[in-house]
């Protein structure tokens, strides 16, 4: 067992060195472009994560109901988690635009009070699409609020 002690100054010293290996030639003050939409990715996925247990553990175990919509602040669309996302060796930048381009494709709004918006995704599974891959408006019955946005701000 190794009992060497580490000071703070020393753990910062050595984070910011594991930093800068895995931030390679990205300038330092770029690096944040990169490394908060991953933070926040991660968060999302450990939400809906903890969303789902706690469903679990409501329901007795049943996982048709903690699977339910209701249960969750948000949806994590199909292959989409931090799980899928993070076996991906190659072409990781690839497979993250893809999920956020996915996970923001079907997001529609409406004109609320100056600058609010509404924020919506059609409710259904599956998604009515078009030939051409658009959103099939006609056949949306029922729509999912995500939230109220100032979009100009």
């Amino acid at each position: 067992m190794n009992n060497d002690v580490t000071t703070l100054s020393g753990l910062e010293s050595h984070l910011w060195e594991a930093a800068n290996i895995l931030r390679g030639p990205v300038d330092a003050a770029d690096f944040k472009s990169y490394l908060f939409p991953l933070l926040f990715f991660k968060r999302l996925s450990d939400v809906h994560d903890m969303e789902y247990q706690a469903a679990l553990a409501e329901s007795g175990g049943d996982e048709e109901y903690a699977w339910f919509p209701q249960n969750y602040q948000f949806q994590v669309p199909e292959n989409c988690h931090w799980s899928d996302v993070r076996v991906v060796t190659v072409n990781v930048g690839q497979a993250f635009a893809a999920w956020q381009e996915r996970s923001c494709e079907l997001r529609a709004s409406m004109d609320l009070d100056q600058p609010y918006r509404l924020i919506f995704i059609p409710d259904h599974d599956p998604v009515p699409i078009l030939e051409d891959g658009g959103l099939d408006w006609s056949q949306v019955t029922a729509i999912k609020i995500l939230g109220v946005e100032d979009t100009h701000g």
